[in-house]
């Protein structure tokens, strides 16, 4: 029997309103189901004009926690360029006071984030049963998904175990073609960083697409008759559930009874982080959640959890543009490929290098299609080649509704950094790799509503199809 309790943390920095459920049963354990919320959380983009701005700005990140969202880390601050930061809600007056004092521009494009997030839902929930292309769906839609578009379509559609995440998730991977023999390959990931939502969501939308036009489009038919598409719907699937999962199991034997628990909620001045110290089974669900779910520190600071994953591939890994310390949304782990989703991947691609020849990984949010390199600035043998071709997918992409994209090599176009997977494919010997950064701008960020997925997919598809084209055009 499930008993339902609404419970307050007070401490001086926040109010944090959790729900806590506990299930009372005969033999422990017992659970304890969390709700992490966002109210009164405010996202700022600020326009940073010259290196005293950047410096003011960096030096501001080491005294207050901030959630930098574009670009993801302190260190990629450049002057002439605006950052994207989320701050907690008790710091929003203070971290507004200084900007002004320090005559910085800048506009809040979230007043209210938790207001956002609910509004990212066509009807405001994702309590919904039934999965939906143009809806958002948990990980467990989508792998019975999987499952069932191999079932459904076993001439064009087979499903692939790669391998586990670091929480024992199966990675699955949707091999869409025609089977006719050894043919070329592309290898495409989306969901790399869990919270970029409209990411899985297109890798959902290009095997739909594919599988419903075979055979009526002329261009796709002649793609998948002659090109094997390796789909990874969710790379980072521990993180991905972590930024839906409502409910955490957790140990509380030391409790005799109900009514010592909700003392200890109600009397403690203490913040969610400490409790997290003192009893490290209790967390909670995050939907700003980018790492995957690898523990790799001693801190039981819930932000010390988990590894980038694209700093974590061996390409000049734990050089620039990452961090060594893994409380930090961009650490590298503790080697390269320490990650199991990373070495699933690079397992795979290795094992098929011989086919592949295109390599395309879906991010989000700026409105981007970028190259390599990441870790350099120095141009790879055939920039102009890849520079062509995204200039010529980007304009396909732009001809369905007029949006714009920016493209270019990784390290110039939206900043430097290693371990990336695009570079480390493409040293591997995957020579047309590319990396997407779907919409928006900034508007929605990472909270693009439901009602643009649609028009984000269908104008993303024709990108990808122009690339997947040339390859089978011009690939050996």
């Amino acid at each position: 029997m499930y008993k339902s309790y609404q419970v307050r943390i007070y401490d001086q920095s926040r109010i944090m309103k959790v729900r806590v459920f506990i299930l009372a049963l005969l033999v422990a354990p017992q659970a304890v189901f969390l709700t992490r919320r966002f109210d009164s959380e405010k996202v700022f983009r600020v326009k940073l004009q010259n290196e005293n701005q950047v410096n003011f700005l960096k030096e501001l990140a080491s005294t207050i926690q901030l959630d930098f969202w574009h670009p993801d880390s302190v260190h990629h601050l450049v002057a002439g360029t605006d950052a994207d930061l989320r701050v907690s809600s008790n710091q929003t007056a203070d971290v507004q006071a200084m900007l002004e004092q320090n005559e910085m521009q800048y506009k809040i494009l979230f007043h209210n984030l938790q207001e956002a997030i609910e509004k990212q839902f066509d009807g405001g929930t994702h309590s919904r049963t039934k999965y939906s292309y143009i809806h958002y769906n948990d990980w467990g839609k989508i792998a019975a998904w999987t499952e069932r578009m191999a079932k459904k379509y076993p001439k064009l559609v087979s499903r692939i175990e790669i391998g586990k995440t670091y929480e024992k998730n199966p990675m699955y991977l949707l091999k869409v073609g025609k089977e006719s023999g050894r043919k070329r390959a592309i290898f495409m990931d989306c969901g790399i960083h869990a919270r970029e939502w409209i990411s899985p969501a297109f890798c959902q939308w290009f095997v739909k697409q594919a599988v419903k036009t075979y055979g009526n489009d002329k261009v796709m038919t002649k793609l998948l008759d002659m090109l094997n598409f390796y789909v990874l719907p969710v790379y980072n699937i521990d993180g991905y559930i972590w930024t839906w999962t409502e409910v955490l199991t957790v140990h509380l034997s030391f409790f005799s009874s109900i009514p010592s628990l909700l003392k200890l909620f109600k009397t403690t001045p203490t913040s969610f982080k400490t409790l997290m110290r003192d009893f490290n089974h209790i967390a909670m669900q995050d939907r700003m959640w980018r790492k995957n779910r690898a523990h790799h520190s001693n801190s039981s600071d819930s932000d010390c959890i988990g590894t980038d994953l694209n700093r974590n591939f061996r390409a000049a890994w734990g050089t620039i543009g990452i961090s060594h310390e893994p409380c930090l949304e961009i650490y590298c782990g503790p080697s390269a490929e320490s990650e199991p989703e990373t070495k699933a991947v690079t397992n795979f691609i290795r094992d098929h290098l011989s086919v592949i020849k295109g390599y395309i990984s879906i991010h989000a949010y700026s409105q981007m299609l970028m190259f390599p390199y990441s870790y350099t600035f120095k141009e790879v043998p055939n920039h102009d080649a890849l520079n062509t071709l995204a200039k010529e997918a980007v304009h396909a992409l732009s001809s369905l509704y007029g949006t714009k994209y920016s493209y270019g090599p990784i390290a110039s176009t939206i900043y430097p950094c290693s371990g990336s997977s695009i570079d480390w494919v493409y040293d591997a010997g995957v020579k047309y790799s590319f990396a997407f950064e779907l919409r928006d701008i900034g508007e929605h960020g990472f909270l693009l509503p439901e009602s643009k997925i649609r028009p984000t997919c269908k104008e993303t598809m024709l990108a990808v199809m122009h690339i997947a084209q040339h390859i089978t055009a011009s690939a050996p």
